[in-house]
């Protein structure tokens, strides 16, 4: 069966074919007219999101630029400042080692530790355009407190003490056995360090290292924190041998 057209809905679709062929023209004798579109609007109506997008685009390309030249300065002082205390601390243990067996050569060692603590401190205390580099998020604080000194000397000798019941100059010091000794360093040595003591005593660092968006699609991890394991470690053994004069 073949369904009927209507003669009305053909004179319809004439008359709108008519119409639109007759605003056609109209508008076609507009652009001739006068060279330009008859609706600049209606032209560019669905291209004027572009030169937006476009900004926004480069806005954000310019902000990781300036991004990755603050990281690369900020890497760039952490590798210094980090190669100064491995060579440092590797040089002061080579010399140690070369002491065994002279206690002339340990005390020398071990002023030179001293020495090297103080350093130490300081490289940790980097700033790269006023802020701390191994400070992690917090960089507008010192990771290493100066009104709290590491502990060494002194403050050492006072956990000596305590712990044992005379001081390390003592003549029972001699008597002390390998595990007393070991029980001494896990118990009160490493807690001041590697534990609780670090935090609450002698940094301001956070753990969580500072995140940079290096590309439109990638973050990476561009700082390091003073209170990396590696970081503690140094300063504990630095501390322990600087505490033996």
């Amino acid at each position: 069966m073949v369904s009927g057209i209507s003669t009305a809905a053909i004179q319809s679709a004439l008359l709108r074919s008519i119409q639109a062929t007759q605003r056609g023209m109209l508008v076609a004798q507009v652009e001739v007219q006068t060279g330009k579109f008859a609706d600049v609007a209606e032209r560019l109506g669905a291209r004027a999101a572009a030169p937006i997008s476009l900004l926004r685009e480069a806005s954000r390309i310019e902000s990781i630029l300036d991004t990755n030249k603050s990281a690369s300065a900020r890497l760039s002082a952490t590798q210094q400042a980090l190669g100064y205390i491995t060579s440092a601390t590797q040089s002061l243990f080579d010399s140690l080692g070369a002491a065994k067996g002279n206690p002339q050569g340990v005390a020398i060692a071990a002023q030179s530790a001293k020495a090297q603590l103080g350093a130490i401190g300081s490289a940790l205390n980097t700033t790269v355009s006023g802020q701390y580099i191994f400070s992690g998020l917090n960089t507008d604080q010192q990771p290493v407190n100066q009104t709290s000194p590491i502990p060494a000397g002194p403050e050492m000798d006072a956990v000596f003490f305590s712990h044992f019941g005379f001081a390390k100059t003592d003549a029972a010091a001699a008597s002390i056995t390998p595990s007393a000794f070991s029980i001494f360093v896990s118990t009160e040595v490493e807690p001041m360090f590697l534990g609780a003591g670090w935090s609450s005593a002698l940094s301001n660092a956070s753990d969580e290292a500072i995140v940079s968006r290096i590309t439109l699609s990638r973050s990476i991890e561009t700082s390091v924190t003073a209170n990396e394991q590696g970081i503690r470690w140094i300063v504990q053994n630095v501390a322990a041998l600087a505490a033996t004069t």
